[in-house]
């Protein structure tokens, strides 16, 4: 793996544009690699053992080098892939927990689905749902899902049933303790959010029924709310109380707004993250943006407050459809910069994009990434949902799931050094 990340360094050293951007060398260190190894192979005796001399210090010295959070090689492998149709796709929003281990739907009919497992290449079925949108996962490797008017969790020794609404139940994030939230539709059509682990006893956080804590959830529909460790839960919604619009994290003690409409921003997105240390991921738009579709990406740091961590002005788009937050406070969310869609983990569209829309993933083009909570751990590894054209037509052949696996790599500078080190030395030799 070493050698590998010192060729990737080298040959990005060179000067010669990459044509297809960030996407493009990070997908193809390991092909690189090969085809070095071979070449050593082929050489001539004197020019191989030179070579082979100088790879082996630059491997044996690459064991002291200094490595920098800012540079991170991401390798892609497939978790599952499905034909695109009325049938048998695969669910939208997969999870992963910190033992990388990654939740996923394979679906069998419009509405029913397989929740599944996979972990190090080998997936295991640990049952059945249906109108699954999310399967969060936490890191004992327990899974939330939800099947129409049931919510349940699921794990290695069973399936346990949590909850239960004749009008349905939305499932959307699971904690370290196995704490599950759901949104549970009432007969009138309001959403109250509760939260359960197996073999405990259901917890009611908050509703927009009359005379509860929220008028609305801000879409008029379901909330989208996410649990962290300590049983905190967040939400967007407009709170009775105050009537306005904003992001509150409902705790043991009471209500935390960490932002509404009595600042600078007159609309927030529903969906929303918080991880073990209380941080929250949000979207909101500004009071000076008439539209609605121009927003920006904020990061609420328990006990300090917000800050913007993506600007609109600093790209075409910032999505709503989903991000994620881990405990180091990395976000990664998608948005749209120079025209070209993908996903980004920090504010610089120049340095912090992580894939891109037209990359080219197991022999076909994505046309489409997508993530949510849940997605990315603290490793910095992430799971996405791509849609691929395998007949290059631009239309999607089929939709899979990818795990990204992060590596930090070694500063440029301390490669040279270690290069020029090695070469010296390899000279040194010959003239004995």
């Amino acid at each position: 793996m070493r050698l590998e990340i010192i060729l990737y360094y080298l040959k990005r050293m060179a000067p010669k544009r990459n044509p297809n951007g960030p996407t493009y060398h990070l997908e193809k260190m390991g092909l690189m690699t090969r085809i070095a190894n071979n070449q050593m192979t082929q050489f001539p005796t004197r020019r191989g053992k030179s070579i082979l001399a100088f790879a082996f210090c630059i491997v044996f010295a690459g064991w002291g080098a200094s490595f920098v959070r800012g540079e991170v090689a991401y390798e892609f492998t497939k978790v599952a892939d499905r034909p695109i149709g009325n049938a048998g796709n695969l669910g939208l929003f997969p999870g992963l927990n910190n033992n990388n281990q990654v939740s996923y739907v394979v679906r069998s009919s419009l509405t029913t689905g397989d929740i599944m497992r996979w972990d190090s290449g080998a997936s295991v079925n640990l049952g059945t749902g249906s109108f699954i949108t999310q399967v969060p996962i936490n890191d004992a490797g327990a899974i939330a899902f939800d099947n129409g008017s049931k919510g349940y969790v699921a794990d290695d020794t069973g399936v346990v049933e949590l909850f239960s609404s004749s009008r349905g139940v939305d499932v959307y994030g699971i904690n370290a303790s196995g704490d599950v939230v759901a949104a549970l539709e009432n007969s009138s059509g309001n959403y109250e959010v509760r939260t359960r682990r197996a073999g405990g006893s259901s917890r009611r956080i908050f509703s927009d029924a009359s005379n509860s804590e929220y008028l609305t959830y801000g879409s008029g529909g379901p909330p989208s709310p996410d649990i962290n460790a300590s049983g905190d839960v967040v939400a967007r919604g407009t709170l009775r109380e105050t009537f306005r619009d904003g992001i509150h994290i409902h705790t043991s003690s009471g209500i935390i707004t960490v932002d509404d409409t009595l600042g600078p921003l007159r609309r927030f997105g529903n969906i929303v993250d918080i991880n073990d240390s209380g941080d929250v991921a949000y979207y909101g738009t500004p009071d000076d943006q008439i539209s609605s579709a121009v927003r920006d990406l904020y990061l609420y740091t328990s006990g300090v407050g917000s800050s913007i961590i993506a600007d609109h002005s600093d790209f075409n788009s910032i999505s709503e459809a989903g991000m994620v937050i881990n405990n180091h406070g990395d976000v990664l969310f998608n948005a749209t910069a120079g025209g070209v869609a993908g996903l980004f983990i920090g504010g610089n569209p120049a340095t912090d994009r992580v894939l891109s829309v037209g990359a080219t993933l197991d022999g076909g083009v994505a046309t489409s990434l997508l993530v949510r909570e849940g997605m990315l751990n603290d490793a910095g590894n992430f799971v996405f949902t791509a849609y691929l054209d395998d007949n290059m037509d631009g239309t999607a052949d089929r939709n899979a799931v990818f795990f990204a696996s992060a590596t930090a790599v070694p500063e440029p500078s301390s490669l040279a050094l270690f290069a020029m080190t090695a070469f010296v030395f390899v000279k040194r030799k010959r003239r004995r």
